[in-house]
């Protein structure tokens, strides 16, 4: 069976940095499973970049 979704979903530390879980499924369904593959988190990872933890999946920063 094929995976579905970001296979770094489950180990992202951005949500922690969310206090309404509304705001987390939001980025879920765009990024992690939608088209995960323009998450610039996951685009640094892959290329064995440091990820800042205030990254958003847009390549936005949110606030530290």
């Amino acid at each position: 069976m094929e995976e579905q979704g970001c296979p770094n979903l489950r180990k992202c530390p951005m949500f922690e940095r969310f206090k309404l879980q509304a705001t987390s499924a939001l980025f879920i369904q765009l990024y992690c499973n939608g088209d995960y593959t323009k998450c610039v988190r996951k685009k640094l990872r892959d290329e064995g970049k440091d990820v800042p933890s205030n990254l958003l999946p847009d390549g936005e920063s949110i606030p530290q």
